[in-house]
């Protein structure tokens, strides 16, 4: 179903996305906001902050959100905005 956009319209939306969000933090999730961030960083990872794999094959990783990252052998950090800055990455 289309639906011009006007102000009946988007105050409709905007009404549903409160109501879904309302019901997403009470679980307990966390609502990310990825815009203009790099989709991928490079990291080695320990496979118990692996929370499960997801993408094709399996080939991608869905981490938890205290992760430890490693560059090389090197031990970077755990997870941090500095951690972020400190390792390369890729869309």
């Amino acid at each position: 179903m289309v639906h011009d956009i006007n102000d009946k319209n988007i105050l409709r939306i905007g009404n549903s996305i409160a109501y879904i969000l309302k019901y997403i933090e009470k679980t307990g999730e966390k609502i990310v906001y990825s815009r203009g961030l790099h989709m991928y960083l490079i990291s080695d990872v320990e496979e118990n902050d692996v929370a499960t794999r997801t993408g094709r094959e399996d080939s991608k990783l869905l981490l938890f959100d205290n992760f430890k990252c490693w560059d090389n052998g090197e031990y970077v950090g755990e997870i941090s905005p500095e951690v972020k800055q400190r390792l390369r990455t890729t869309n």
